[in-house]
């Protein structure tokens, strides 16, 4: 019988291993073909006092327990989540959930963590995007308190932002759409489609019948983009460069705005791009502007990479993904 057994799963554990195989060669191959990015970061890190940067690091790994707070008061089964496990779970995401791009790898990797943790896979999807709606919505309500404080900013925005800039975004939307549409209709992904749709509304229906949950959920939320915000300042204190924590707000949304439209892993290239153009439009010259882009992403993107693997490999073999 065990022989039996043995046979019928080594296939799929095959398949698992090759995939995975295949996935960390893709995220090694990324870093070599971004070694010029790798380069410009250790140079900018050089010049950066290094109680800056231990402190600029150091904020990153506060948010891992927030986001996995968030997860176990979004969850319909609070009680099967664990704080921990789901903490090395979110740093999994940042490490090999990377290599593809959209954050659909991070959803993925928390999604299955969640279904090993006693959620159905519908479920788990739920509870991530769930925390990312919320997420966004906390970053809305800081950017309306912004330009309600300093209205003169909404200006600055409108008269850089390009009319291409706009037919790309809004062609970005239609294919969004697009895309989900003909998944609705595709006849080998619909039902899984509805049926994931189906379990996200129980699930948000359930969270929002919680009023306690909802508003702590969107305080997390509120304290993860501030957390960010102040890295950015940081960042730019770090390299002696006084920005006010309204220009870093402003400056960071538009870098996640483009980063996530963008189809690279991790927003690589396009959250750097939109900071760096966000600040150059606050009148910060572009060098400067370019290298408080690239240490708050040492911080928040190449910083976890390794961490990331190793917590993806011991979950791995803990069975919790």
């Amino acid at each position: 019988m065990k022989h039996l057994v043995h046979v019928n799963h080594h296939p799929h554990l095959k398949k698992r291993a090759m995939l995975e195989f295949l996935g960390f060669g893709f995220l090694i191959t990324f870093i070599i073909f971004q070694r010029n990015i790798l380069r410009e970061s250790f140079l900018t890190v050089v010049e950066v006092e290094a109680l800056y940067f231990v402190v600029l690091l150091s904020c990153f790994w506060f948010l891992l327990p927030l986001t996995a707070l968030s997860y176990k008061l979004i969850s319909p089964k609070p009680k099967r989540i664990k704080l921990k496990t789901t903490m090395l779970a979110h740093l999994a995401g940042a490490g090999p959930g990377r290599i593809i791009p959209g954050g659909i790898g991070n959803l993925s990797i928390s999604a299955i963590h969640l279904k090993k943790a006693g959620l159905t896979i519908e479920q788990g999807i739920g509870v991530v995007i769930t925390n990312n709606i919320f997420g966004l919505l906390s970053n809305i309500l800081l950017l309306i308190g912004v330009l309600t404080l300093r209205p003169e900013t909404y200006d600055i925005i409108t008269m850089n932002v390009s009319s291409e800039q706009l037919i790309i975004t809004f062609s970005l939307l239609v294919t969004a759409i697009v895309g989900l549409q003909w998944l609705l209709h595709a006849r080998g992904t619909r039902n899984e489609v509805l049926k994931t749709m189906t379990q996200w509304r129980m699930v948000m229906r359930h969270f929002l019948h919680q009023p306690y949950k909802v508003l702590s959920v969107l305080i997390i939320g509120l304290l993860i983009s501030l957390i960010h915000t102040f890295m950015l300042d940081l960042s730019a204190y770090a390299l002696g460069v006084p920005l006010g924590i309204t220009d870093a707000l402003v400056a960071l949304s538009f870098g996640v705005v483009v980063g996530s439209v963008l189809p690279t892993p991790g927003g690589i290239g396009g959250v750097e791009a939109g900071i760096t153009a966000a600040l150059v439009v606050f009148n910060y010259d572009v060098a400067t502007a370019t290298s408080i882009a690239v240490l708050f992403r040492v911080a928040t993107y190449w910083q976890p990479l390794i961490p990331g693997t190793l917590s993806y490999l011991y979950l791995r073999e803990r069975k919790l993904l």
